[in-house]
């Protein structure tokens, strides 16, 4: 069965957000709601048949001059139309290199090739049908040597990238030494992602409230090679075990 590619988001100059699904009841209803995406295309079947191979969207509405697909987050209407929209549809992946490399086996044409960002997202970008672009976001790609481990599955919430975690946590270095931890506050500790260490920000977005991990993280992902002295000597690397209890936005 084909994988299905969810859309973060779309641009047509301006990025529209897509992340409230369509159809969720507005927390203002005074203010209008994200309905959908319209693009034209100058040969709608071609259009149709090259995103549903690629993407493996299904359409739910097929018609003469018009088809709709119900993607995981907002649905995208394709019309027939004298000249081909530009516009950019971001997916959101957890492996940015896998899927690019998925798209091409699938035949989609190339236009950047996977690579990190200075924004903190990892990028790159195929040819979409007409001359829409279809681009790939995820996370920073991690080093070889970093690893997670997830020893219980949680049930709750993911947390994104800009949100604040609560948690339980333990800091070891590779011999075993303790240098941190929220046990000596003997309280759960916020932690707000947008500034925490790169292990951080790439391994508690793997989690969900209620669960438990370890990720090993290498120094490049860490503190490098300053370290955090005395605590955390130069090129160290450090192994958290995790205990996720909450999101906050």
């Amino acid at each position: 069965m084909s994988k299905r590619l969810a859309p973060l988001f779309f641009t047509t100059g301006l990025i529209i957000s897509a992340l409230a699904r369509a159809g969720a009841a507005p927390s203002n209803p005074d203010r209008p709601r994200f309905a959908r995406v319209r693009a034209g295309v100058r040969d709608l079947p071609a259009a149709v048949d090259r995103l549903s191979r690629l993407m493996g969207w299904t359409p739910t509405y097929r018609g003469d001059d018009r088809v709709m697909f119900s993607t995981d987050t907002a649905p995208l209407e394709l019309d027939a139309a004298t000249a081909d929209s530009l516009a950019t549809i971001v997916l959101s992946v957890d492996d940015v290199d896998a899927r690019y490399r998925e798209l091409l086996k699938r035949g989609a044409v190339s236009m950047t090739a996977p690579a990190d960002r200075p924004s903190g997202c990892r990028e790159a970008s195929v040819q979409g049908p007409g001359a829409l672009t279809l681009e790939l976001e995820g996370p920073l790609a991690a080093p070889p040597d970093f690893s997670f481990t997830e020893l219980r599955a949680g049930t709750g919430e993911a947390p994104g990238p800009e949100d604040t975690v609560k948690v339980r946590y333990v800091g070891t270095l590779s011999d075993g030494t303790v240098f941190d931890g929220s046990h000596r506050a003997g309280l759960p500790a916020m932690i707000p992602l947008a500034s925490a260490i790169r292990c951080w920000s790439q391994a508690l977005p793997r989690m969900k409230a209620g669960g438990r991990a370890r990720f090993v993280c290498p120094p490049e992902m860490a503190y490098g090679r300053e370290g955090r002295p005395p605590k955390i000597p130069p090129n160290a690397a450090l192994t958290f075990d995790v205990e996720l209890f909450g999101v906050m936005h």
